[in-house]
């Protein structure tokens, strides 16, 4: 059960939605990737049925752009300038640890 703080504490820091499965290799994958269709994603991160729940909360943030491609109909997937500066903080985060 989420109680009052824990609330208070998601809301505080959206960061914490990355807490969610495979929300950062979603946008390392897309990043890494120049870009990249749905299926793409999926054969190269996962493939559950939440993942388009996660698409949608990493666009709802301006973090990514999701277009179909008029003549496949398929689901392109590219970062935005904020998605682009979200993924320097992160690898930055990163080469600390390493």
């Amino acid at each position: 059960m989420i109680t009052e703080h824990h609330h208070d504490v998601w809301m505080r820091y959206k960061v914490l939605m990355f807490e969610r499965k495979h929300m950062i290799g979603i946008l390392l994958f897309v990043h890494d990737k120049g870009g990249c269709t749905r299926m793409e994603l999926y054969n190269g991160v996962a493939n559950n049925d939440r993942m388009p729940d996660k698409l949608a909360l990493l666009e709802e943030q301006g973090l990514i752009v999701q277009k179909e491609v008029p003549i496949s109909h398929a689901m392109r997937i590219d970062m935005t300038e904020k998605g682009e500066r979200f993924v320097a903080l992160l690898k930055e985060a990163d080469s600390l640890l390493s």
